[in-house]
């Protein structure tokens, strides 16, 4: 079966699993939005294709994980409560909510702070097991497309991912370069408790059938 993952990462892990098809692969404001040049900012129409809500009060792993003791971590700020995939016509809106609201005491460009959350697309290849560098996580079941959705400038994002995922490897797993597969979003918009990132449809392919 094709599935759709989804993990918030940084300090915390979260995990979704649906089914879809694909084809490959700055300023805070009161209500921040951050987009590309060209792209309109995203938003919340558009016809559901995919939804999953998740438990709140689950962001300490087994059970003993605790956020790290700066202030900026604040309580709830890697509890993922609900995510969803909105058809925008021309775009898909990845719509993450987390139990509070998103805030930005790092300023970056983005417009929020401390979170980060990566999709990985199996669309029946399931070619690639390894996450992106960094995450020390592999996928069973394998991923084919897969897109971050980080705080930084979107030429950074890029950059990050292009110079560390040419060669992603551990012990027991041979090299996979992850670089090409792993897009960023066009947008991202974020206000209260909801991150909104949007992506062109003929960058991610035909997720119609989630």
């Amino acid at each position: 079966m094709k599935k759709l993952l989804m993990v918030s990462t940084l300090v915390a892990g979260l995990l979704l699993v649906g089914c879809g098809k694909t084809a490959e692969t700055a300023k805070a404001e009161t209500a921040t939005k951050t987009t590309a040049k060209a792209a309109a900012a995203p938003t919340l129409d558009g016809k559901v294709i995919f939804e999953k809500a998740d438990l709140k009060g689950d962001d300490n792993g087994p059970g003993t994980y605790t956020y790290p003791t700066d202030r900026v971590f604040s309580a709830g700020a890697f509890d993922l409560t609900g995510f969803k995939i909105l058809d925008a016509g021309s775009n898909y809106n990845f719509v993450f909510e987390i139990a509070i609201d998103f805030k930005n005491d790092w300023k970056n460009a983005g417009g929020w702070d401390v979170q980060m959350f990566d999709v990985y697309m199996n669309l029946g290849t399931g070619k690639f097991k390894h996450t992106v560098s960094g995450r020390h996580v592999k996928i069973a079941e394998g991923w084919d497309v897969a897109m971050v959705v980080g705080p930084d400038k979107p030429s950074r994002m890029r950059k990050e991912i292009d110079d560390k995922n040419e060669d992603v490897f551990d012990d027991v797993t041979p090299t996979e370069n992850l670089a090409k597969s792993v897009l960023i979003p066009d947008a991202v918009t974020v206000k209260g408790n909801t991150l909104i990132a949007s992506i062109a449809k003929d960058k991610v392919g035909d997720l119609s059938k989630l």
